[in-house]
């Protein structure tokens, strides 16, 4: 059965952002329903780091089981799980209680403390963290969630090799954070597990590898921006010719192999680092060329085969230095004919009132419909969708996500992340992303439903 279903608390919601959160839904039939879970921790693109991006899939073919949650990115975790159960409990429950709404219905949970619950689930069903790439704002409740973990589970931490690298020489370094991984004399904490892009070669079935009860991964390379930050004083100085690059990303200046151009790493005797920084920054052209890795994660249910792609940040392919987003629609493409690729996850940081120039490596909804056309091309060169029925779904309010196009997306779900928070008065920006994808999708019909996460929502996928 092809449907999509949130699960959350009912919040009372601003006169046009009904459609934001679909009708509450029971936990679905293992046999017949949705095989995957995401819910969605956090949504958010900062500057607020309450609801920073982070999520958990899980196949729904296993139960609230040892290993059955992969985390993907974790901006933030324990506080955040904290305040989803807090929602969905009473202060009368008795414990040990089963969740009976919200994202962790039919969990049992053992504690009456709420942070004490948040911990066990990371102890308990979470064991390896998928991290798209090393910013703060997805990393930064992974890495404090390590100070409650024990030695009893170890976490393997998933990523790409320029994403491990950034970890072992600037955060898991006896400096920024204590060294708990498996390398340099670590204490065995954390364990890094290397992803392949574009998937192991040696693994049949498309180099996918499992990483949780039931869930297959395979991880892309994109483009999230470049690192070069001489911009900023040009910018400051009003020098016209010099604003910023379109496709720049604030990051530190990490290069293509993920090891710093102005940093010297040794390793001294006994393990650890020893650090050496080039406080005389020259720039050169080869700094034009330092775009910043992230990835694109294909998340299979081994048992139904079905699909999910959960987007790191990313840019458009039209403004990139780097476009690799093309090699993921190219491999999505196939999956979407077959019937197999059921949802898109993907950020649109800003309005489309984001000049260009201001990007900083992110989407607008303008520029994920680029994205989607180019999807959608593939995909009718290929023979197109599947010819299924059509199924739509209302939400609250009477109104319906769904499109009114059979297009070449037709059946796609596009789940939106990553929304930078409101810090102005003025429209609530996710209600604004929601019209503008809404007005896109009436010009260029191509068939796909669009939602508009929040911290705190369950797809069923």
């Amino acid at each position: 059965m092809d449907v999509l279903a949130m699960d959350k608390k009912a919040k009372p919601k601003p006169k046009g952002q009904e459609t934001i959160t679909a009708q509450k839904q029971t936990t679905p039939k293992l046999q017949t329903g949705p095989r995957m879970q995401v819910i969605v921790v956090g949504a958010g693109g900062g500057p607020f780091e309450d609801g920073a991006t982070s999520m958990l899939v899980r196949s729904t073919s296993k139960d609230w089981t040892t290993n059955c949650l992969l985390a993907v990115d974790a901006g933030c975790h324990l506080a955040a799980m904290a305040r989803i159960i807090e929602e969905h409990t009473t202060s009368d429950s008795k414990r040990p209680i089963t969740l009976k709404s919200g994202p962790f219905q039919g969990l049992s949970l053992p504690h009456i403390n709420k942070n004490a619950n948040a911990l066990h689930i990371t102890k308990e069903l979470v064991q390896t963290f998928v991290i798209t790439h090393p910013h703060l704002d997805h990393t930064s409740g992974f890495i404090f969630a390590t100070a409650g973990m024990d030695f009893k589970r170890q976490k393997k931490l998933a990523a790409l090799p320029s994403t491990i690298q950034a970890f072992r020489q600037f955060i898991f370094n006896g400096i920024v954070w204590p060294n708990l991984s498996d390398q340099h004399g670590g204490v065995k904490l954390v364990s890094y597990y290397e992803l392949t892009d574009g998937g192991e070669p040696t693994i049949e079935d498309g180099g996918y590898v499992t990483l949780a009860e039931g869930l297959d991964v395979m991880a892309m390379r994109i483009t999230h921006g470049n690192c070069r930050l001489q911009h900023f004083s040009h910018t400051m100085q009003g020098d016209a010719e010099k604003r910023p690059s379109r496709s720049y990303s604030i990051s530190t200046a990490i290069s293509t192999t993920g090891v710093p151009r102005d940093l010297k790493t040794e390793t001294p005797p006994g393990g650890g680092y020893k650090t050496e920084f080039n406080t005389e920054r020259t720039f050169s052209a080869q700094d034009d060329e330092c775009p910043v890795d992230s990835t694109a994660v294909f998340i299979r249910d081994v048992a139904s085969k079905q699909e999910i792609i959960i987007f790191g940040d990313v840019e458009p392919d039209t403004i990139s230095i780097r476009p690799l987003n093309k090699y993921v629609w190219e491999k999505a493409a196939p999956k979407i004919v077959a019937g197999r690729l059921k949802a898109i996850f993907i950020e649109s940081s800003f309005t489309d009132a984001k000049e260009d120039d201001y990007l900083f490596g992110h989407l607008t909804p303008k520029y994920i419909f680029q994205e989607m056309k180019s999807l959608a091309a593939m995909v009718q060169a290929l023979g197109g969708p599947p010819n299924n029925p059509k199924k739509r779904r209302r939400l609250v309010g009477g109104k319906s996500t769904s499109s009114l196009y059979d297009g070449p997306l037709s059946g796609i779900k596009v789940v939106i992340i990553h929304v930078k928070d409101q810090v102005f008065d003025g429209p609530d920006p996710r209600v604004t992303i929601r019209e503008e994808l809404k007005g896109h999708e009436e010009r260029e019909r191509l068939g796909a439903q669009f939602f508009v996460s929040e911290s705190g929502d369950s797809f069923y996928i």
